[in-house]
């Protein structure tokens, strides 16, 4: 996953930031946020949780997702058999491009509010930039 988002032009992957910030600490919010909302958007993940019951905080501990051992960093969780890596991007992003396009025919933003704001938040986005692109 995190290869997947980096090629798409994101500085780090979520897992090597969780490992960065600390699991520990990305529990901690999760479970706050999920006692607040209820919403199963922020319940945490059951690997989440798992990697905080075995010691597995990120950086600080030299293991979370990945083993920081002084001479590389390792995958620490198991890598899927296939890898669909090419379409992570476009599936992680679609829920977003849906909700511009909606944003856009609901007369909430313009098309150009839209392509602004992509052009601030990514360094390189798929899809067309050009009016219309929704």
């Amino acid at each position: 996953m995190d290869e997947a988002l980096v090629a798409a032009g994101n500085p780090m992957g979520p897992l090597t930031l969780a490992d960065l910030i600390g699991n520990d600490v990305n529990l901690a919010i999760m479970e706050r946020m999920y006692a607040a909302t209820k919403d199963p958007v922020h319940k945490p993940s059951p690997l989440l949780v798992r990697v905080n019951r075995d010691g597995l905080l990120g950086r600080k501990t030299k293991a979370g997702f990945y083993r920081y051992d002084g001479q590389e960093d390792l995958p620490l969780v198991v890598q899927p058999a296939v890898s669909r890596a090419d379409e992570l991007p476009l599936a992680l992003l679609a829920p977003y491009l849906n909700d511009a396009c909606r944003m856009v025919e609901e007369s909430y933003a313009t098309e150009d509010d839209i392509n602004t704001a992509r052009r601030h938040r990514c360094r390189r986005c798929p899809g067309r930039s050009r009016k219309g692109s929704c």
